[in-house]
């Protein structure tokens, strides 16, 4: 069961349904960071599809205006509830800190991510879904077992594979770089 399943049975929101799941079953391992990263995936989806429906907004071609650019339009502010605004900046300055500073989350505070994007897509659905139901963010619907089967080993992250990368590139040009001086001096 998931909080955001019901997305994929309404064909508007094809766009990001699948997203706000991926984020839902990220919160199952850590780092806890993907799950907010991915919550900002689906975020900026979202937005995105707001876009696209409302007349104030599909005047503007945001194919290239950022994350930031698009929900700090005027007219975006005005169509959001304050509430539901302040969720989606926290997801968006989270994502950032974890991407671009290495801040490290917690479970809690990828829940927080997960709860506001929830009430973003809640507020979506009733805003855009003539067939709107009223539904409730509920951490129980979420599976908190790790994906991963309990004899299969944890796959080392794409980020770590590329820190022991450029860490052996770094050492290997170092290296080189050395026994190129070491070489150049001796025959002088």
């Amino acid at each position: 069961m998931s909080n955001f399943g019901y997305l994929l049975s309404i064909s508007q929101y094809k766009s990001f349904a699948q997203l706000c799941i991926d984020a839902e079953n990220a919160i199952t391992r850590p780092p806890y960071r993907v799950c907010i990263t991915e919550c900002r995936v689906a975020l900026e989806k979202c937005v995105k599809f707001i876009y696209t429906k409302e007349m104030n907004l599909t005047l503007l071609d945001y194919s290239n205006m950022s994350l930031w650019d698009m929900i700090d339009n005027c007219n975006f502010r005005k169509i959001v509830p304050i509430i539901v605004y302040n969720g989606i900046q926290d997801i968006r300055l989270d994502a950032n800190n974890g991407l671009h500073n290495g801040v490290r989350y917690d479970k809690p505070t990828a829940m927080k991510a997960l709860k506001a994007l929830f009430s973003f897509v809640q507020w979506i659905d009733k805003r855009y879904n003539p067939n709107y139901t009223q539904r409730y963010f509920s951490e129980t619907n979420i599976n908190l077992e790790p994906l991963n089967k309990p004899n299969e080993p944890n796959e080392t992250s794409s980020w770590t594979k590329f820190g022991y990368f450029a860490f052996g590139s770094a050492v290997t040009f170092l290296g080189l770089a050395l026994y190129g001086a070491k070489n150049n001096n001796s025959k002088l």
